[in-house]
């Protein structure tokens, strides 16, 4: 059975041509590749307000639009180092909008870019890099035996 979020119009209208036509659920089910209890709740819900169409959402509506969204995922891209505070006063400062830090993040969040602090790792000396070197000059010619002696490589 296919996983959708929200029936069409025509599958919704596809529902009830099959009931009236005496189809029982789980055959209207199994012919349009839904549930059982999807066909139920349509036809109930059919049944109870007369209409096919979708529902409106209830709820908050968003604080920014589409274009303010991909701005926001453009200037962390742009500098990966700045944090939500940043981010946050730059967009609001060209859109002319307040917007809370948490709005920003989940904006972030929701393009694939979390937040995580760089590793940081230590840098080589001088004499490190230059034993380094020296190592690596002393066995460029190497033979595969004489590797596989080394405990270096298992």
């Amino acid at each position: 059975m296919a996983c959708t979020r929200e029936l069409t119009v025509q599958k919704r209208a596809s529902i009830l041509t099959l009931r009236n036509e005496g189809y029982l659920h789980a055959e209207i089910g199994r012919k349009l590749q839904i549930s059982k209890s999807t066909v139920i709740y349509t036809l109930k819900r059919h049944q109870e307000s007369g209409q096919n169409e979708t529902k409106k959402l209830e709820g908050r509506p968003r604080m920014t639009t589409r274009k303010e969204d991909r701005y926001i995922i453009i200037i962390c891209k742009k500098n990966r180092r700045k944090t939500t505070a940043e981010i946050r006063a730059e967009v609001c400062q060209a859109f002319h909008k307040d917007l809370s830090i948490t709005t920003v993040k989940r904006r972030l969040i929701n393009s694939g870019l979390n937040g995580r602090n760089a590793k940081k790792k230590p840098l080589i000396r001088k004499i490190n890099r230059v034993k380094r070197l020296e190592w690596a000059r002393e066995h460029t010619n190497w033979q595969m035996k004489q590797w596989k002696k080394c405990s270096l490589v298992g």
